[in-house]
């Protein structure tokens, strides 16, 4: 299961890229990448996320994006920080194509020839380390194969 997850993760990560780079090549506005890794808690009675492992999921930034925090999950303080400072990344981008604003950690555009190094929007918003290069080198390697098989 948690090997399901990370080859998800990865491969997920990989594709964002190609999407990110795409955009910044041929598209008119710049791109954005990030990684959400603020857990959202369980919901109220539950010991566990029914068995996903630890850390965020595919799509829990959702909630938070649109403040959206209810029951039955025992929402925190730093919950609705999170929902907060997500919320307002995204009104910005939403309003001027572009997530930086006052108040808010500085969110650099994508730029594959100066960093990979994406905004990570956990507890607090930073810019992270890099993805697993190896598995983004294997997921290069694999699609560039299948490209290859297309032609």
């Amino acid at each position: 299961n948690a090997s399901q997850l990370a080859a998800f993760r990865d491969e997920l990560a990989f594709v964002m890229r190609i999407w990110a780079r795409a955009q910044t090549k041929t598209g008119h506005s710049k791109a954005f990448l990030y990684y959400f890794t603020h857990e959202p808690p369980p919901p109220v009675g539950s010991a566990s996320r029914g068995g996903l492992g630890s850390g965020a999921t595919h799509g829990a930034e959702a909630q938070y994006v649109f403040q959206n925090l209810l029951p039955p999950r025992a929402w925190t303080d730093l919950d609705h920080q999170v929902s907060d400072m997500l919320s307002s990344y995204w009104v910005n981008f939403a309003t001027n194509g572009d997530p930086n604003g006052n108040g808010l950690a500085k969110w650099p555009a994508f730029d594959d020839k100066k960093s990979d190094r994406p905004m990570v929007l956990g507890d607090r918003a930073e810019i992270g380390p890099a993805p697993n290069r190896a598995q983004l080198a294997f997921f290069e390697q694999l699609y560039e194969k299948e490209r290859g098989s297309e032609h």
